[in-house]
């Protein structure tokens, strides 16, 4: 009996943990982020939190970003709490950066020429 109260504890405790990870999928912050620049298409997109010091990994991967294209992130962070900092490299390798931007879950950021570094 020890062995079959044992099994049913690991089946428990794994459907919780299936459970939590569904839970924080479902409930992650999400934004949007636009290239409205007219021109230029977007090959890299940086984010940080809180003015880190690091950029972290491109989030396009493999992907590019059209202009007009608005494109859903997921936020490893609850947007309401933190600032984010933006960095967008072009396919002339300008960059596009914006600090400190409080964005709102579900919310839009749109990167203009303005954002030219």
């Amino acid at each position: 009996m020890v062995k079959t109260l044992e099994d049913f504890m690991k089946k428990v405790l794994l459907i919780l943990v299936l459970i939590g990870f569904l839970t924080v999928s479902v409930f992650a912050d999400q934004f949007y982020l636009r290239n409205d620049t007219g021109y230029w298409t977007f090959y890299e997109v940086y984010i940080s939190y809180n003015n880190q010091n690091t950029w972290g990994e491109d989030l396009l991967g493999y992907d590019v970003m059209s202009p007009g294209e608005r494109v859903l992130f997921n936020s490893p962070r609850s947007l309401s709490s933190v600032t984010v900092d933006f960095m967008i490299v072009d396919e002339d390798g300008d960059t596009y950066t914006i600090y400190g931007k409080r964005v709102a879950n579900g919310g839009t950021v749109s990167i203009t020429l303005a954002d030219l570094d």
